[in-house]
């Protein structure tokens, strides 16, 4: 997308309204229990079974930043080093899974 911008500001001449290059920005943080909602309204999850168990993972499995401090704070120090891994190895796997739906994304919106 930022390619295409650019290409589109470059055949107009324009370079002032083309994106600054640098490193990418991080979005702000979704409004997780406003999507939840989004999601849990939505009948074609709501009414399927897929749907209704990926309601229930997504709820149970959804923390904000406040929550996750307390739960944090209170594993034990022989813990850490063994959630810290099965925290990043999860992190993998949601990367890979976001990057395959946003792929579907884009191929079903286009």
């Amino acid at each position: 997308m930022l390619a295409e911008r650019r290409k589109q500001a470059a055949g107009r001449g324009d370079r002032s309204r083309a994106p600054a290059a640098g490193p990418r920005r991080r979005h702000s943080a979704p409004d997780i229990e406003l999507i939840l909602r989004k999601l849990q309204r939505d009948p074609s999850l709501r009414l399927t079974q897929d749907g209704r168990l990926l309601l229930r993972w997504l709820s149970t499995h959804a923390l904000k930043a406040d929550e996750w401090e307390g739960i944090g704070a209170e594993i034990p120090a022989h813990c850490v080093p063994l959630v810290a891994d099965l925290a990043r190895d999860l992190a993998e796997q949601w990367g890979r899974i976001a990057e395959s739906l946003a792929r579907r994304a884009r191929t079903e919106m286009a």
